[in-house]
């Protein structure tokens, strides 16, 4: 019965991690397609706004465009995550500075999505890129965090 028990415990931890793994590996292909989305797209249509955006993208003439973020903002949760597929993941997208700061221009943060807490398994996918930040080229980072 002991050596029964034992092999009952061990089962139920490998299902355990399994588990885990698969969910690991898919919040961060998820992570990923939606980076690659936004990184390298202008989105449908291509000057979309809240009002008629099909799908979201953020690069425009190769750089990131901060009017599309702020548009990107207006939009419910939901309706982002599910346009970008982020599934029942939370979701945060971010461009940031190369000291890691959410870029601030006045009032506007260019940050979108629920804050992180409580974090036990989270995806994190950054990709480089230019924007005309205050009338100059500046480096910034989209960063794209999936957690639950």
């Amino acid at each position: 019965m002991s050596v029964f028990m034992i092999l009952v415990f061990y089962y139920n931890e490998m299902q355990d991690d399994i588990y885990k793994n698969y969910q690991l590996n898919d919040m961060q292909r998820k992570a990923i397609s939606i980076s690659d989305l936004l990184a390298t797209s202008s989105g449908n249509p291509k000057f979309w706004d809240e009002t008629n955006v099909d799908v979201i993208g953020l690069l425009d003439s190769g750089r990131f465009n901060l009017t599309k973020f702020l548009e990107l903002k207006k939009l419910s949760h939901q309706d982002v995550k599910t346009m970008l597929g982020a599934g029942v993941y939370n979701l945060n997208i971010s461009l940031t500075n190369e000291t890691g700061h959410v870029i601030q221009i006045g009032s506007d943060f260019y940050t979108f999505g629920t804050p992180l807490f409580d974090v036990k398994n989270a995806a994190l996918i950054k990709r480089f890129g230019i924007a005309d930040v205050e009338t100059q080229n500046k480096k910034v980072i989209l960063e794209v965090v999936l957690w639950d």
